[in-house]
């Protein structure tokens, strides 16, 4: 466990908040992913509102304070049901209560997902006009705004993928006549849930709605949709999807909770970067909502108040964050290679590597193969691009190393389809290789491009390259706490790591924006084993230092 404290000048602990929206910009869909200004997939974690018809008193200044700074939400959901004494009675008003919540996000450095929140009746072709209205207003109002996402469509239900469809081709093109670069999301058949079953998941696999910068939905409460999860994960390989709703209960929103296949299905959102929201930030009485009854009417918001399932989703959200990646470009372009084999000189390892998908390496045609990359120097790398030809792995190794002899596995697989592998990895290494076990068919391993994307390490061990701030790490040696202490002459992104000696990242110890001004950081390290580790200190505009701790 990780227990962050952060003391200012003033003598008081304060909470630190870490602005999504400064850091990743206006954000895009790119091929499977969600991705930042700079064309970096990122995952958004986050809350959702209840219908703010019902609940609309939890939604203050002061919530959402402890939303963005204390959980470090990246989004909130605003829920505008249409009927069920929404929209549709208070068009005007309703219109106007979203509009000031977006602002509120907006004001605390969060993403505003739009939820046009349709249920009854399912299909959303009855509420088209409305939906033009509303969106006509918000988009208008919003256009300029660059950290605005719309979802069309809450959850379809009672209607083929035809009519959902249908609804998408009409409501596209006209919220895009207005705000041409928000992302829209579409919500699913079958309640959100990609069509209930495999059937329905084809459906919209083989015959998507043809518009750019739209994802799809996904909503899944845990204690009765475990078995959800391999359709998911085999549609995600294919569909560019967002989590806008799910729940560690029932679908009712209520029951005990499920936090096992709750954390089966978050950790592959992780290792695969799609975003999620979370089901509800408000105080009703069921076990879904996060806040104990009366917490909105106190307003004391403070960790004594959450359920259960708040207390789960707020760790989640909090650790560990997501780096929101800055590098743009591919930092094994150019770079030296080599490979295990090659099929013939025309296809030589060089080519995996020389920003071309007209050329290509291929292997001879057995197991196992594998083909490197000298990076030059150590990266931090998050993203790895396999784009291959017709020849693919089935079963791969990415590995990463520091000396180009010892390596460690940051990703596998043994059900590898071929297209582009757009993989959300972790490590740290100087090389970095894919290493085939399987072919996945009678020819060899043949790559177009094989991309890495990273930033390079800076500074050296023991240097102080940091010379805006003098950092104090004590005691150390330390037995369970160590302090960090350090003064920051303004407002600067902090990112700080532990790793082991052998570069495998051991614990994120923070991630965040810090005003100016001295702070104090405790660090519990209880739980590492002794000996001794490195930290990394870096700042946004890229200095870097390096200590050794020893326990």
């Amino acid at each position: 466990m990780v227990l962050l404290l952060f003391f200012f000048g003033n003598g008081y602990a304060q909470a630190i908040k870490n602005d999504a929206v400064s850091a990743n910009g206006q954000l895009q869909v790119k091929g499977l992913k969600l991705c930042n200004q700079y064309g970096n997939p990122i995952q958004l974690r986050g809350m959702s509102t209840h219908g703010i018809q019902w609940y609309g008193q939890c939604v203050t200044d002061a919530s959402l304070d402890a939303l963005a700074n204390d959980w470090d939400a990246d989004i909130l959901r605003i829920s505008l049901y249409v009927q069920e004494g929404g929209y549709e009675t208070d068009p005007v008003g309703f219109t106007a209560k979203v509009a000031k919540m977006i602002n509120m996000a907006t004001d605390r450095g969060m993403y505003a997902l739009v939820d046009w929140h349709q249920l009854t009746p399912g299909d959303p072709n009855y509420n088209t006009e409305n939906a033009k209205t509303f969106f006509t207003d918000i988009a208008t109002q919003f256009k300029d705004y660059n950290n605005i996402i719309y979802d069309i469509c809450n959850e379809p239900n009672g209607v083929p993928w035809a009519n959902v469809k249908r609804y998408a081709e009409t409501m596209i093109p006209f919220i895009r006549k207005i705000d041409a670069d928000a992302p829209i999301l579409i919500g699913t058949h079958g309640w959100g849930s990609l069509g209930g079953d495999m059937t329905g998941t084809k459906e919209i696999v083989n015959n998507p709605v043809n518009f750019s910068n739209i994802m799809y939905t996904f909503h899944f409460y845990a204690a009765s949709h475990g078995h959800y999860y391999e359709r998911f994960d085999w549609a995600s390989d294919r569909l560019p999807l967002f989590i806008s709703e799910f729940g560690t209960q029932t679908f009712s929103g209520d029951g005990p909770n499920d936090f096992d296949t709750s954390k089966k299905y978050l950790d592959l959102f992780r290792r695969k970067k799609i975003s999620w929201i979370n089901w509800n930030y408000s105080d009703d009485s069921r076990s879904g909502a996060v806040w104990n009854a009366g917490t909105c009417t106190s307003g004391n918001w403070t960790d004594a108040n959450l359920k259960e399932a708040g207390k789960w989703i707020k760790k989640r959200i909090l650790l560990p964050a997501d780096d929101f990646p800055t590098q743009t470009n591919n930092i094994a372009l150019g770079k030296t290679v080599t490979a295990s084999s090659i099929e013939t000189a025309n296809f030589p390892a060089n080519f995996a590597v020389d920003g071309k998908n007209t050329t290509r390496w291929s292997s001879r045609y057995s197991d196992p193969q594998w083909i490197s990359i000298d990076l030059g120097a150590i990266a931090n790398i998050n993203r790895v691009v396999l784009n291959w030809e017709v020849a693919y792995g089935k079963a791969y190794r990415i590995e990463v190393s520091n000396d180009g002899t010892t390596w460690r596995s940051i990703y596998s697989t043994s059900n590898g389809d071929g297209r582009v592998d757009d993989l959300s990895v972790y490590g740290t290494g100087r090389y970095i290789r894919m290493h085939g076990a399987a072919r996945g068919t009678a020819y060899g391993y043949s790559l177009y491009e094989f991309e890495v994307y990273g930033a390079f390490a800076r500074g050296t061990l023991n240097s102080k390259s940091l010379s805006a701030i003098d950092v104090k790490a004590y005691p150390n040696p330390f037995t369970n706490t160590i302090n960090y202490a350090f003064n920051l002459a303004e407002r600067t992104h902090v990112t700080m790591k532990l790793f082991s000696l052998q570069g495998t990242e051991v614990d994120v110890i923070i991630d965040k924006t810090l005003p100016a001004g001295n702070h104090n950081l405790k660090y519990d390290g209880t739980s590492l084993n002794s000996g001794m580790y490195m930290y990394r200190m870096q700042l946004d505009k890229g200095k870097t230092m390096y200590n050794y701790l020893i326990k």
